[in-house]
């Protein structure tokens, strides 16, 4: 996330010319970065990493063998090239206008978004799991909510020692405790 963050927010990054020695310099590149699947975070309470990100997703779901074949052609005649000049022009003024995009999320609304994505543990505690003083659940019981969480949503879920590990970072309001032999979550 460190080094992310130098990169992105104008600060003095390191690099080396190939064979060459190593430079400093202040990076004006923009990044650009594709994935399947968002990566986790080590430091998920990091605001200012979050904060940096513009968030595309593109998950819609192309259904059916049918090609079209002629599609290149369809979207390239005069008429659809000048509409997408007109929307880019249109598109271009608003950002110029309001000094970011119009789809920008707040680091918080990033962090939710990049959580759920890149952790299915993350999406079950941020979607299932809600505070409420005084109430606690087996931590057997707590694992077999998580498993039936992941086979409706087609995740893999991991063991519960790692469970038990890892809830904690998505759900700072837990206590575990235990009594006699068997444990809970407050």
């Amino acid at each position: 996330g460190g080094g992310f963050k130098m990169a992105v927010g104008n600060g003095i990054i390191t690099g080396e010319q190939k064979f060459g020695d190593q430079i400093r310099f202040r990076n004006t590149a923009k990044m650009t970065f594709a994935c399947n699947e968002i990566p986790t975070v080590k430091e998920i309470n990091d605001d200012a990493y979050y904060g940096r990100w513009l968030i595309w997703l593109f998950d819609n779901v192309v259904t059916g063998n049918k090609i079209n074949h002629s599609l290149e052609k369809e979207l390239t005649t005069t008429e659809e090239l000048s509409g997408l000049l007109n929307w880019s022009i249109e598109g271009l003024i608003r950002l110029i206008k309001n000094k970011k995009f119009s789809n920008e999320n707040s680091s918080e609304e990033n962090k939710e978004l990049m959580i759920k994505k890149g952790s299915p543990l993350g999406d079950f505690a941020l979607s299932v799991l809600e505070k409420s003083d005084g109430d606690k659940i087996t931590k057997e019981e707590m694992y077999d909510w998580y498993c039936k969480y992941c086979e409706l949503h087609r995740f893999s879920p991991i063991t519960i020692i790692k469970l038990g590990n890892q809830l904690l970072r998505y759900t700072p309001f837990l206590r575990s405790e235990k009594s006699g032999s068997t444990r809970y979550w407050l």
